[in-house]
């Protein structure tokens, strides 16, 4: 087993969800509480135009955003 292989068991055991394939889009964070949740686009589903558009606006509207 490599390394990355037993990692990714420890995390799994944790509790930690581990996604692949998959694009951050956007990271949402609630000044008091801190991460509220986290926005991926999965690179392996076709998505169509109209979703496609909304993905760019949320890239754009993170990207203003830095994360602390």
């Amino acid at each position: 087993m490599e390394i990355a292989e037993k990692v990714e068991v420890v995390l799994k055991n944790l509790g930690v969800q581990i996604i692949k394939n998959a694009k951050l889009i956007e990271i949402i964070e609630d000044g008091d509480e801190g991460l509220e949740s986290v926005v991926f686009n999965m690179l392996d589903i076709v998505v169509d135009e109209e979703d496609d558009d909304d993905i760019e606006e949320l890239e754009e509207k993170s990207d203003g955003q830095s994360s602390r």
